[in-house]
């Protein structure tokens, strides 16, 4: 089975450097569980990071998660 952090990880989607960021940011994927202090960011605060509105931070978001839909349904389905 393939799953979201190795799509990330392995980059399968193809996701450009600031997709990346706003993907592991908004979901804090970067973060050990242990750690609740660098959790998920809000929309405002990864556009802070990246330098952006927080609604071109959600456009980005939603077109990262498309690639990444689509690249589990491309593997699950060769699977």
């Amino acid at each position: 089975a393939v799953y979201a952090d190795e799509i990330l990880i392995g980059n399968l989607a193809g996701l450009s450097d600031v997709e990346q960021t706003v993907i592991s940011e908004r979901f804090a994927l970067h973060v050990l569980p242990t750690d609740p202090v660098n959790g998920p960011k809000t929309l405002e605060q990864v556009g802070l990071i990246i330098g952006v509105t927080k609604e071109r931070v959600r456009q980005i978001q939603n077109n990262a998660l498309k690639k990444m839909r689509l690249a589990l349904e491309e593997r699950y389905l060769a699977a």
